[in-house]
């Protein structure tokens, strides 16, 4: 049988991870290899880096969701393999893989082939607990 978590714990859960992320959190896209978790160095220069403005989002029935991040303009050219939400400070929080919309990463992008002053709209992320 799978282990059920109760509302009360996984709303906790989802609040931890954006009380992690705090007020004024990035989300940088890279093109290189993901490394094995938020808490080690990105390895390369982001293709770009968002930032929102005040909370990282809200919680509601064990989700946790991401706020949308406001349009920013790509700054290096390259291939979007995986992107990070970091405090405002730049310190590693969630990483997730980026595909196109039929590809297996959590995060969806209409090309992973990013161009250099094109601008790119970050939607809301929704992680799910338990």
């Amino acid at each position: 049988m799978a282990v059920t978590l109760s509302l009360t714990l996984r709303n906790a859960q989802a609040a931890a991870n954006l009380t992690a992320l705090g007020n004024n959190p990035r989300f940088s896209v890279y093109g290189n290899t993901r490394p094995a978790s938020p808490d080690v160095a990105p390895g390369a220069t982001p293709l770009v880096v968002a930032q929102l403005t005040g909370s990282a989002g809200s919680v509601a029935n064990g989700v946790a969701t991401i706020n949308a991040f406001p349009g920013t303009p790509i700054t290096t050219s390259g291939t979007a393999v995986w992107g990070r939400y970091s405090t405002a400070a730049g310190i590693g929080v969630i990483d997730v893989d980026i595909s196109v919309s039929a590809g297996p990463g959590e995060v969806k992008v209409a090309t992973t082939t990013f161009t250099k002053d094109v601008t790119l709209n970050v939607e809301a992320f929704a992680l799910t607990e338990g």
